[in-house]
């Protein structure tokens, strides 16, 4: 068991509930503003659940993308690492920097939805991931 961490939103298996709660009540040591101040995520309800798959040529390529509409993404990959090539799931960081994030099967990684992310083109094989998005939005409105 391998935990990852992506600026206070990237973790592993069931932690990500408690990381979200972490991070909503900010980080008191550094004075930072919390991200989701004004959100009690224990009251988001499922906006989407996908299961991406890409082959060789395809992935998540502008630098800009985000899931607008949502508070929460979740990423799981799917796939075997080894079962792909290329495929990296990749955030975009303060002061333009790119941080690629090396996933397992199973691992998964919880941010904010405004956060830009995407995935470089797979090279090789099949990448499967399942998305999760969290939203204020209630049930009555999911459609999308």
């Amino acid at each position: 068991w391998r935990g990852k961490e992506m600026g206070g939103w990237g973790l592993r298996g069931g932690a990500a509930v408690a990381a979200c709660e972490s991070n909503a009540a900010g980080d008191a040591a550094s004075g930072a503003a919390p991200v989701l101040a004004d959100i009690d995520i224990r009251r988001l309800s499922i906006r989407v659940v996908e299961l991406w798959e890409y082959e060789p040529g395809g992935g998540l390529v502008d630098d800009f993308h985000y899931d607008a509409g949502s508070i929460v993404t979740i990423v799981s990959l799917v796939s075997d690492s080894g079962a792909f090539t290329g495929g990296v799931f990749r955030t975009f960081e303060p002061g333009g920097k790119q941080v690629e994030h090396a996933m397992e099967r199973g691992d998964v990684i919880c941010f904010v939805s405004h956060k830009y992310h995407n995935i470089t083109p797979v090279l090789s094989g099949r990448r499967r991931s399942l998305v999760v998005e969290l939203w204020q939005g209630g049930l009555a409105g999911w459609c999308r």
